[in-house]
């Protein structure tokens, strides 16, 4: 009993194999069982087809898996048993317990056999092995009888079925091709070959045509799907125009909004293009937070690892002294401050430009610092929101104002942008700085400006003491 597969044996083919036996398992490719059963049955069973299923899940109960694709085929089911003890059936059947005792003394464990109709049989393992499925082939005469009564085995077809029980599969091979050369087989495997082949190539061009003709529906749905949301589109934008046109209809020669901008002195290089607005502002650092630069003004470190510029601010107390007279609570210097901003007018977008070079496009900006938080980052952080909605109901004026804010604010506090607004002011040669009363100046000259401003406080203190 040789215990491995064989796969098939021309002039057995697969297409045979699919005919007579379907869906059968065949483990491991193991093909011996249709070889077999087609050899001793093509003459004994009209039309002969067989089901072969091998299981490797266990039941509790057996017989109603016991189904094959068609009622008329030789069937025989494989079953794995949930312990050693002989299968509890309910339908009538047969047994074998000679074969059955030859079998587990052979294989080592315990196998049963059951035959249930003159087409049905079943067989009941504790583990799968190739041994067993050829074994139990050389009894194929046993447990289908009643097809051998009318017909003896022939001398051949016992050779073949002693084979089965040797070692390895030279005697198998050798007995298959020796039944091979029985004419009534070989007419019998080529008509199992050939019939229905015109039938199977019309059927496979009609697939083909057919599949072709589906496939062309299912592109013109889409396309009228497509055809569908491209007419509701157009009607929704055929009512936007309409209400568009109304409103523009409406609009005054002069708006309120262009005169706003015409007016606007914090705004300058004002541009209109494709549905946008853009400009930048010119307007002063407004410092909204004095807590927080108390607080890091007192620790230092804000002042320190600054790119050095080649001017009085790379002494971090003038750095200090400066940037405390612009921040703190009671400052007495204002910082020029500017920004890019663009608008969509319809509300979709408002933006800056990271990196934007203002000199280049303005050379009056060189009195100007950026404002690194848009400079940097392009971020108008929650303020995005209400210019947005601003826009979206149509607040123009409201979404400006909000704009100039942004460019504004600078968080003292967010290191990741104010570190750089610090190096973008030692680096500046205009005069970005404005005394109260309206006095401009460059950051060396207002650095000069306080000290002299102290040294005069310092000197009129002493003095009023001396008086009192």
């Amino acid at each position: 009993m040789f215990d491995y597969p064989i796969d098939i044996m021309p002039p057995f083919t697969n297409g045979m194999f699919d005919k007579i036996c379907g869906a059968s398992s065949t483990p491991g490719g193991d093909k011996t069982l249709f070889m077999t059963l087609t050899t001793l049955f093509y003459k004994r069973i009209p039309n002969f087809k067989f089901y072969s299923k091998v299981y490797e899940t266990k039941f509790e109960s057996y017989e109603e898996h016991m189904t094959a694709p068609e009622d008329d085929m030789l069937k025989i089911f494989w079953f794995p048993m949930n312990d050693d003890s002989e299968p509890k059936l309910t339908k009538e059947c047969k047994s074998f317990p000679k074969h059955e005792t030859f079998l587990t003394k052979s294989l080592g464990q315990n196998i049963y056999i059951r035959v249930f109709d003159d087409k049905t049989a079943a067989i009941f393992f504790k583990r799968f092995e190739y041994r067993l499925y050829h074994s139990v082939q050389a009894l194929i005469y046993v447990l289908f009888g009643e097809y051998f009564k009318d017909q003896p085995l022939t001398e051949d077809e016992r050779n073949l079925l002693v084979s089965l029980t040797k070692s390895n599969d030279n005697a198998f091979k050798k007995e298959i091709q020796n039944l091979l050369l029985n004419e009534d087989l070989k007419r019998f495997l080529l008509r199992s070959e050939l019939i229905g082949m015109e039938r199977s190539m019309r059927e496979r061009r009609y697939n083909g045509i057919m599949s072709s003709v589906n496939s062309y529906i299912e592109e013109m749905q889409q396309s009228l799907e497509q055809y569908r949301k491209a007419y509701a589109r157009k009607m929704d934008y055929e009512a936007m125009a309409y209400g568009l046109k109304a409103q523009m209809d409406a609009v005054e020669e002069h708006t309120e909004f262009e005169d706003y901008l015409c007016e606007n002195k914090l705004l300058t290089n004002i541009e209109v293009k494709d549905g946008s607005i853009s400009f930048i502002v010119k307007t002063f650092v407004n410092p909204y937070l004095p807590d927080d630069w108390d607080s890091l003004s007192r620790q230092g470190y804000i002042f320190k690892d600054h790119a050095r510029v080649g001017n009085c601010l790379d002494d971090e107390a003038n750095l200090k002294l400066l940037l405390d007279a612009i921040f703190s609570r009671d400052h007495t210097l204002k910082l020029r401050i500017c920004g890019f901003i663009s608008l969509d007018y319809y509300g979709s977008h408002v933006t800056s430009v990271k990196g934007y070079n203002y000199t280049a496009n303005d050379p009056t900006l060189k009195d100007y610092v950026p404002n690194a938080h848009l400079n940097r980052f392009n971020c108008f952080g929650q303020n995005m929101d209400d210019i947005l909605t601003q826009l979206s109901e149509g607040d123009l004026i409201g979404a400006v104002e909000c704009s100039i804010n942004v460019v504004k604010r600078m968080n003292v506090a967010e290191s990741m942008s104010f570190d750089p607004f610090i190096d973008y002011i030692k680096s500046c040669r205009g005069k970005c700085i404005v005394t109260e009363d309206g006095q401009e100046m460059t950051t060396t000259e207002a650095v000069a400006y306080l000290k002299e401003k102290n040294h005069e406080a310092s000197s009129n203190t002493t003095g009023e003491a001396d008086v009192a």
